[in-house]
């Protein structure tokens, strides 16, 4: 596709994303140690810290050979895992990144990439100082997402089918990552991240988590069924460390090639899986299926009815991970509102486009609580919700609900 008369048109698009996206060894690195919870994130994102690159067009399919026009600007954005952060951190939590990118000399388009990313999730609160510079050869992962004015979408990225194995333990964690992990209240993966972070990374920050009481909460996403098959010993080795796992009905499914399990369910992965203390079910548009050990079967939430303000889902599963996160660390809810709280968060994602920056701001998730009812309409549930963002500070320009 050609980027031509476009509001951003990023000269260095081309050589970053056709590169094969690595990681480094040899971690050295220079953060602040974190070792009292009270000055640190209570919520960390491990690994898969990313740009998207988000291309609108006219309509799909793309074809090959042929033309089509932009339907608006180019926008760099941060993506993979700063979608969850920057939701988070909207909603009042304090939220870090950790991931770990090469150091030495950077080229300028690389140190650009990392500089446009530091910048923006600083801009949104987020703490940034887990974002480490190695002695090695990595790079910043980079994923395209196409969309169009229906909001279908798709991604070109080089992180779908990890190649993280178990047995590597040879490197760890630098100490300072380790000490803000112990200091947090509760970390959360994705399994992109797991392409780009040596099995010895992750077994020492779940390890460490573990040690210190810190929830790890995993969202496999489209690499699910690849580690399923390919890969069953490290899938067996997250979900028995993860206190909370959230997978679509498909990602669900494809669980069932783990040894163990007779079907992929999630009656199944609690009983398999005894640290699982819940599963979440992602349902699209109609909200999620929440089974614990109490409720086998689910509890049914819905989201909010966006009609014609629909633009995008891009980055509604990590809003929903971030609203119960929130609700469930910095605000002490129950299950039943901080899930309301995950709904919330994923609906008004919906109403903007590509994610990253563009993730549901606080203005947008209160009015997908309040659906635009009389607050004497609203069940006691989603007015404690409300009673709880009160005091939130608003973004400065805030989007249109």
């Amino acid at each position: 596709f050609c980027m031509h008369n476009t509001a951003f048109t990023p000269h260095f698009f081309i050589a970053p994303v056709c590169r094969a996206l690595r990681r480094s060894a040899a971690p050295r690195c220079s953060v602040r140690s974190l070792t009292s919870r009270a000055n640190a994130p209570a919520i960390l994102t491990l690994g898969d810290v990313c740009v998207d690159l988000v291309v609108p067009v006219s309509s799909f399919p793309v074809t090959a050979g042929g033309h089509q026009n932009l339907a608006g600007p180019v926008r760099v954005t941060p993506g993979g895992a700063c979608n969850v952060a920057i939701v988070a951190s909207r909603l009042g939590a304090p939220v870090g990144v950790v991931d770990v990118w090469s150091g030495g000399t950077v080229d300028g388009d690389e140190r650009r990439w990392r500089d446009a990313v530091r910048s923006a999730l600083n801009k949104n609160g987020v703490d940034t100082t887990g974002l480490i510079e190695t002695g090695g050869k990595g790079e910043l992962s980079v994923c395209v997402v196409l969309v169009d004015k229906n909001g279908r979408h798709t991604f070109v990225a080089s992180n779908e089918r990890p190649t993280a194995k178990t047995g590597d333990v040879k490197e760890r964690l630098p100490l300072e990552i380790l000490d803000m992990i112990r200091a947090a209240r509760m970390v959360t993966m994705d399994g992109y991240a797991l392409d780009d972070w040596p099995f010895g990374w992750i077994r020492s920050a779940l390890d460490t988590a573990a040690e210190a009481g810190t929830k790890f909460w995993f969202d496999p996403q489209s690499a699910t069924g690849h580690l399923a098959d390919s890969n069953p010993d490290l899938m067996d080795f997250l979900l028995k460390r993860a206190s909370a796992l959230f997978v679509n009905a498909e990602e669900l499914g494809s669980l069932q090639s783990l040894p163990g399990l007779n079907k992929g369910s999630a009656a199944e992965l609690l009983r398999l899986y005894p640290g699982i203390e819940m599963v979440v079910e992602k349902l699209g548009p109609k909200g999620c299926k929440v089974h614990s050990r109490d409720e086998e079967n689910g509890l049914l939430f819905d989201t909010c009815s966006l009609g014609d303000k629909y633009v995008d889902s891009t980055g509604a599963g990590d809003s929903l991970m971030a609203g119960v996160a929130t609700g469930t660390v910095q605000y002490g809810m129950g299950l039943a509102e901080s899930v309301t709280l995950g709904c919330a968060s994923g609906s008004a994602t919906c109403m903007n486009q590509g994610a990253g920056e563009n993730v549901a701001q606080l203005n947008q998730v209160r009015a997908c609580l309040n659906r635009g009812a009389d607050p004497s309409e609203l069940d006691s549930r989603v007015l404690r919700v409300l009673d709880k963002l009160r005091d939130v500070k608003p973004e400065k320009a805030e989007f249109a609900v």
